[in-house]
């Protein structure tokens, strides 16, 4: 591992050189996602990449377990893909449903080839619920290190670029306390137990994303992948998912600026019986942003397709914020063209008026010239959006 000393040291580097960056920009990229997310059209298109691994940017000597446990180790590397790379929105998380768990007393393995994943559920028994407790922000497990980042962040580069925070979802942090299987079988046998459960992880939610809210001074994005489409029913993601979630963004909402955060649910829009009612239902919930995923774009893997422009639609119409998300797979295989192509035609098609944003995650194995095709993609989509953008 770096030292700290020199990982401080490197991060205020980072930070003067991009100082002297945005001081030839039109806008930063703060007032940039501040125009996108009140549906302003700004000067071009907010763009993203998710940075789950130091291998995604060639980076080796700081370790799986360093980057995940270690504030400067972390913030070096999301530094790095904005001042190197163009990341206009670096996250201020790693592996948002692994964090309460941990604090909780469940167990993280760091394989040094992929992120942190759990262990064994904590709730083996229904019973044992009564066992855990809410935990404390400021103490248990990784929580005050996602809390440091955020003061780190005050001090480096937050005048110049958001970097939203994050915890898991209601429903998703009931799957890993419980296991996906389990709580399938839960949700046909012991329905009350399952809200029971909800109620508990609500509290966990809010307990966490409250003291991530107050050190950030902006809500939390809520990972919610367990409650998308395939992973449950429309039948149970309205009785077991949707409300519980409704009452954690309520409860997170930005006193300061009345903002919500976004809520991880968008995948699988596309295989509702009826998408545009689905979508309209999510929507109310109350969140600020939702994904639109390429799977329910080009139909990968099973999924349907949906129209880029309805959804866009859909959502402004309750200012929620549409963030468009390549597949790795795309990133992967490129070519860079077909990267190109893929950017330039949903912006067309989703990117009047603001609330749109492009984003991706840089895999491990991608090559520079298919993310440096993402990055040079988003930076051509200028505003206003042209007749023609090749």
């Amino acid at each position: 591992m770096i030292p700290q000393s020199e990982l401080k040291l490197r991060i205020e580097d980072l930070t003067a050189n991009f100082q002297n960056q945005v001081a030839d920009q039109e806008i930063s990229p703060l007032e940039r996602a501040y125009k996108t997310w009140s549906f302003q059209e700004p000067d071009r298109l907010l763009g993203s990449f998710a940075v789950f691994s130091p291998l995604s940017l060639g980076v080796t000597e700081i370790s799986t377990r360093d980057y995940y446990t270690d504030p400067w180790g972390f913030y070096y590397i999301q530094a790095m893909s904005v001042v190197k790379f163009g990341n206009e929105t670096p996250l201020m998380y790693g592996d948002p449903y692994n964090i309460e768990i941990e604090a909780m007393g469940g167990i993280v393995k760091y394989p040094e080839d992929s992120t942190p994943h759990l262990g064994e559920p904590l709730l083996s028994e229904a019973g044992e619920l009564g066992k855990l407790s809410i935990p404390n922000p400021e103490r248990d497990g990784r929580m005050p290190m996602i809390l440091e980042l955020s003061r780190m962040h005050k001090t480096y580069l937050g005048s110049m670029v958001f970097a939203p925070v994050s915890c898991s979802g209601p429903f998703s942090l009931a799957v890993g306390l419980r296991g996906y299987k389990q709580i399938l079988k839960d949700i046909r046998q012991d329905p009350s137990f399952v809200h029971e459960l909800l109620e508990f992880c609500c509290r966990v939610v809010i307990t966490y994303g409250s003291a991530l809210r107050e050190a950030h001074n902006a809500s939390p994005t809520l990972q919610e992948a367990w409650s998308c489409l395939p992973n449950v029913s429309p039948k149970i993601f309205h009785e077991f998912c949707l409300p519980y979630i409704s009452r954690c963004v309520e409860a997170l909402r930005n006193p300061n600026t009345g903002m919500t955060g976004t809520v991880f649910h968008g995948y699988g829009i596309s295989l509702a019986p009826d998408w545009h009612t689905f979508l309209r239902t999510v929507c109310a919930s109350g969140l600020s942003a939702i994904p639109l995923m390429e799977e329910d774009i080009s139909g990968l893997r099973g999924y349907g397709t949906i129209d880029v422009t309805e959804y866009k639609q859909i959502c402004a119409a309750q200012k929620v914020v549409v963030m468009s998300f390549l597949h790795t797979d795309t990133i992967s295989a490129g070519p860079p063209d077909r990267i190109r192509s893929l950017v330039l035609d949903m912006f067309k098609k989703a990117g009047s008026g603001g609330g749109y944003t492009a984003s991706t995650t840089w895999p491990i194995e991608a090559p520079i010239e298919n993310m440096q095709a993402f990055i040079n993609a988003f930076r051509e989509c200028r505003y206003p959006i042209a007749e023609k953008l090749a």
